[in-house]
Formats: C-alpha cells, sequence, structure tokens
C-alpha cells in the first residue's frame, strides 16, 4: 500500500472526507485550499494553515431563529 504524504492532495481529501474528483473541481472554481508549489516538479503542499482558513471561510454559521 502507497503511503500517503502528509499536507499533500489525497492526505487533504482524506481529511476532509471528500474524493480528488471534489478537490479538483473546487480548485477550477477557486473555492480551494490555498496550495504551494514546489519548483521544477509536480509536489503540491497544502500547509496546516492553509486547510485552517479553507475550513473557516466554507464553515456555514447556522441562521438565528426567526
Amino acid at each position: 500500500m502507497k503511503k500517503i504524504q502528509p499536507n499533500s492532495i489525497p492526505w487533504f481529501c482524506a481529511r476532509n472526507n471528500m474524493g480528488l474528483w471534489t478537490y479538483h473541481r473546487m480548485q477550477r472554481e477557486g473555492t480551494g485550499p490555498a496550495v504551494i508549489r514546489v519548483p521544477g516538479g509536480r509536489k503540491v503542499i497544502i500547509t496546516d494553515e492553509a486547510e485552517e482558513d479553507w475550513r473557516r471561510a466554507n464553515t456555514v454559521k447556522p441562521t438565528e431563529a426567526a
């Protein structure tokens, strides 16, 4: 079994209970987390801070009862 690297796209998806397709759709739409692309390679890093910012931005607050 391939080990998932911390702060990788598969790691982010597993931690947030989503599939890779959903992650890539969010990135295309501009609603995904901020990423760091390692120069000269294909590696993408999603920092813990970027994940937390993404969660805060996408948390729906309950509306007050009328």
